[in-house]
């Protein structure tokens, strides 16, 4: 059906009449934009928010201006944003209508599909993570170089290859952990308990943590290592887990091994405590050469190496590094989940749902 377009011109004379004084120019601006958003988008929400700002009365006159010259020729708009519900409406009863709850509400679909944008991120960086970390893990140990001043210089779960000598009075424990026995083969015994949790190390007395119940947990050795290439620059490494049990060196004096040694394993970085993790706490020991253990509760690179006066370079030995009667080697987990885009589908789903309920709610 053809629109006549005298109803622009009159709708034009109409517009410039109601307005006198230097400010027509700015008045027909939003005119203009007024009507632009009518067509494309719904003419409520100018009238709505128009009522919450100090020009107010230039869009009620906007719309009385076009009321029956150009809405009326938009008939398949009038009914789905049902504006003729509002036209001719107070500022009062505007304002009614559209309250702060209403922004409020809003915050909903908003966080929503911000979540959903953010889990989109996430998937990029975890997807690029895995694959580094296909790349990196196979990879044959590399030494570490001279210039290396702090785990952070190279790629976390880096294979690195160190020669040196252990510093077994100053060592610390981390835990209470779990053996991880993922890369340990089966049958293999390469400390005075073997390989995996048999039955001695699911005994009552070995397995009571410091917090007073029984759990199948141990302990990870974290000993300084001076290397052989750099006196008197140590760097830390994770031996392994020992049980509870054996957390004391002398019940394992067979396992501190003296001398120069090569040690194998991966590059670790700093981990962050939980909230609520309590603080280190010093455990006395039976050895009269030993200094008293710092229990820490988690891979704190950065702390434990101030506290033993070491770079904060942390390596986690592999099981080839494992002596009789020493700690389980082989304590690192690499476990990479890729779950976001069921995050992305359900913030997304969330936020389209709570913006369709705000929109119904408002305007219908």
């Amino acid at each position: 059906m053809a629109v006549d377009p005298g109803w622009m011109r009159v709708g034009s004379r109409r517009v410039l009449a109601s307005f006198r004084g230097p400010t027509s120019c700015a008045y027909l601006f939003f005119i203009v934009v007024a009507g632009v958003t009518h067509v494309l988008w719904c003419p409520v929400v100018w009238r709505r928010c128009a009522a919450f700002s100090n020009g107010r009365f230039i869009f009620a006159l906007v719309m009385n201006s076009f009321q029956g010259v150009l809405f009326r020729h938009l008939s398949r708009f009038q009914k789905a944003c049902r504006f003729v519900r509002f036209v001719g409406t107070t500022v009062e009863e505007a304002e009614k209508k559209l309250n702060p709850r209403h922004f409020l509400l809003l915050l909903c679909p908003i966080t929503a599909f911000s979540l959903g944008y953010w889990q989109i991120q996430r998937r990029r960086w975890k997807i690029d993570l895995m694959a580094r970390m296909e790349k990196i893990l196979p990879s044959p140990p590399i030494p570490l170089a001279e210039d290396v001043k702090a785990s952070t210089d190279l790629p976390e779960f880096q294979p690195i290859m160190v020669e040196g000598r252990f510093d077994h009075s100053r060592e610390v424990i981390i835990g209470p952990r779990v053996i991880i026995t993922d890369d340990i083969p089966a049958g293999a015994y390469g400390s005075a308990w073997g390989s995996s949790p048999s039955a001695e190390h699911h005994t009552k007395e070995s397995n009571l943590s410091d917090f007073g119940a029984p759990s199948p947990n141990g302990y990870c050795i974290v000993t300084p290592f001076e290397l052989k290439d750099r006196p008197s620059v140590f760097i830390l490494v994770n031996r392994g887990w020992v049980p509870t049990a054996f957390r004391d060196p002398v019940t394992r004096p067979d396992g501190q091994i003296q001398g120069i040694i090569k040690i194998t394993g991966f590059i670790r970085y700093n981990e962050k405590p939980p909230p609520f993790t309590p603080a280190p706490k010093t455990m006395s020991n039976a050895g009269k050469d030993q200094q008293p253990h710092q229990q820490y509760f988690a891979r704190e690179v950065i702390r434990i190496s101030k506290a033993l006066n070491t770079l904060p370079i942390f390596i986690d030995a592999n099981y080839g590094s494992t002596v009789k009667g020493g700690p389980i080697g082989s304590q690192t987990k690499v476990l990479l989940r890729n779950n976001h885009t069921e995050y992305i589908i359900t913030w997304f789903s969330l936020g389209a749902l709570s913006l369709g309920m705000w929109m119904y709610w408002l305007f219908f």
